[in-house]
């Protein structure tokens, strides 16, 4: 049985914007890929225009931002210059559009931990599916003692680590381990941040 958390916490997905062209969409040749009801096979494209990025929708209107980052602005768009705070969502997947330092951008997706266990995973029956093919079907639970919370990662193909303190030099791969603000994990490939 679920337990409900009176202070949910969050694990923060950051994909960083490192090309000047970025597809988004379901198909695999996507740099980012959504499997998620709503999502088309290419479904939008971020452009680098000068110091930051435009994104354009390519689905026929499910693409919609919100300049000033609140979910009640968020607007149908074609295409929008994008400035740091705004908010981007492809049909249901909601990001923000982040400046990490000067001229290096990032979109973030925050999945929210509202109950513990919290399954993580491929698999679309997990209270959080992350898409990317080094994620096995059911891969890592976030549990809470009513004092810490921690990661168990649940025989994992490719395995779950955990940067406690945020230093990804000290990530170490783990079977169970605390989590704290800041820590980071890493499922296969996928790099998350943890937020309390």
């Amino acid at each position: 049985m679920a337990e409900t958390l009176l202070t949910p916490a969050r694990l923060v997905f950051v994909f960083p914007l490192a090309a000047p062209l970025i597809s988004i969409g379901q198909a695999v040749d996507n740099d980012l890929v959504i499997l998620e009801r709503g999502i088309v096979l290419k479904h939008a494209r971020l452009e680098r225009v000068g110091d930051t990025y435009a994104v354009d929708d390519l689905s026929g209107g499910e693409t919609w931002v919100s300049l000033r980052g609140l979910v009640s602005d968020l607007q149908p768009c074609s295409r929008k210059i994008l400035q740091p705070n705004a908010l981007v969502q492809f049909a249901g997947a909601l990001f923000r559009f982040v400046a990490r330092a000067p001229n290096a951008y990032a979109l973030e997706r925050e999945f929210e931990i509202r109950h513990a266990p919290t399954t993580l995973g491929a698999d679309a029956a997990n209270d959080i599916t992350l898409n990317d093919p080094t994620i096995s079907r059911h891969h890592a639970e976030i549990g809470w003692d009513g004092v810490t919370y921690s990661i168990r990662d649940q025989h994992s193909t490719n395995g779950t680590y955990v940067a406690f303190n945020g230093d990804p030099a000290s990530e170490r791969q783990i079977e169970t381990n605390a989590l704290r603000d800041g820590s980071l994990v890493r499922l296969g490939n996928v790099r998350l941040v943890f937020r309390m």
